[in-house]
């Protein structure tokens, strides 16, 4: 697939880190177009990709008090139920998301984060 300019729902509880990585990404030519702080929010968006044209989801593990990666891998799940063929970037703190296709550990930096959605 390797969207060069990719339409991306992002979900990361961090307020800084979503600013900046959404920032990165939109430098890089990709498209932010769903966003949440909260794994309930993610969950609320999911039926409005199709229509929004997401086509990568970047999942961060923790969205809010769940243990580590459980929430991340809630919602990659609940995305892959409802949408098989769909991307999802795991974007942990160190330790990989199960139910993601691709893992980015936060520590590899957001040239890596890029580099994942544009190959995806």
């Amino acid at each position: 697939m390797a969207p060069e300019n990719a339409i991306i729902g992002h979900f990361e509880d961090n307020e800084q880190n979503a600013a900046d990585s959404n920032e990165y990404l939109e430098d890089a030519g990709h498209t932010v177009v769903s966003t949440a702080t909260a794994l309930d929010e993610a969950i609320e968006q999911i039926p409005t990709f199709k229509d929004k044209g997401v086509q990568i989801a970047i999942v961060d593990g923790n969205l809010g008090e769940g243990p580590d990666n459980e929430d991340g891998e809630t919602l990659a799940k609940a995305i892959h139920d409802k949408y098989p063929d769909m991307i999802v970037i795991g974007n942990a703190m160190d330790s990989p998301i199960r139910e993601a296709n691709v893992n980015v550990t936060k520590e590899a930096g957001l040239d890596a984060l890029v580099a994942a959605v544009t190959k995806a």
